[in-house]
């Protein structure tokens, strides 16, 4: 009996998730996972000096989320090894315990060249109430839950049916908060819900790395840097259809 949802799921799906029969005529708004706040837009981090050339906070998320919430803690994980010995000051992880509080966040953003992205969102929906008996029998095979990648990449490639059931892919508010603070985004290609565009507002990064020694090279040159990180704030920070007052 509610009267009105807000969704981030697509037009499409709407009814698979909530379907008509079961719900009655409640009314879908489609929204973001967050917008664009007076705070963020007062930052003035533009011009700060960095000291950290990648930096970066995931997360270690349920992997029945699927292999997009997976790529969450993987982007970290594998820069993180190969930028190893290398003349780069990184500072990566996905530990909840090195996660940082509102300030400290955009301190830490604001003093990074660069930080890692991903789609937000999972790429798993649970539609038959058959993925909790089945993620269970995955575990009793490969035992208690492990970090290391092989656990994962097993796991999920015996959820392999379920992957992208449902259309889930879409921007994070670390997105915007990552342009608000002049951070330049190394992220995997994706739509970014169709705001955030490759070579203008991030970098691609390819999911093989295989571009990964051109994309630092963009990071130590301060002009290419400067140039897709000033488009992303003009374009996308000052553009008040992504602005919280807007919603």
């Amino acid at each position: 009996q509610f009267d009105l949802v807000f969704t981030c799921l697509p037009e499409s799906a709407i009814s698979r998730i909530y379907p008509p029969e079961l719900v009655g005529p409640t009314k879908f708004v489609r929204m973001y996972t967050g917008y664009v706040t007076p705070t963020l837009r007062k930052l003035g981090y533009i011009d700060k000096d960095r000291t950290i050339d990648v930096g970066y906070r995931g997360s270690i998320q349920p992997l029945s989320f699927g292999r997009l919430a997976y790529e969450k803690r993987k982007i970290g994980d594998d820069v993180s090894g190969l930028l190893a010995g290398k003349d780069f000051s990184i500072d990566i992880s996905s530990k909840w315990e090195d996660r940082l509080g509102v300030e400290l966040w955009y301190d830490f953003l604001g003093s990074c060249k660069a930080t890692l992205g991903v789609e937000s969102g999972a790429s798993i929906f649970d539609l038959d109430g058959k993925l909790n008996k089945r993620c269970r029998e995955i575990e009793l095979e490969l035992g208690k839950f492990r970090l290391d990648a092989n656990y994962a990449e097993t796991y999920l490639d015996k959820l392999s049916d379920y992957e992208d059931n449902v259309s889930y892919k879409q921007i994070s508010p670390r997105h915007f908060e990552a342009a608000a603070t002049g951070t330049l985004q190394l992220m995997f290609p994706g739509d970014y819900s169709g705001i955030f565009q490759a070579d203008r507002h991030y970098i691609p990064l390819e999911r093989d790395y295989s571009n990964l020694s051109n994309v630092m090279a963009i990071v130590s040159d301060e002009t290419k840097r400067k140039a897709i990180t000033e488009c992303a704030y003009e374009e996308i920070i000052c553009n008040s259809d992504f602005w919280i007052e807007t919603f």
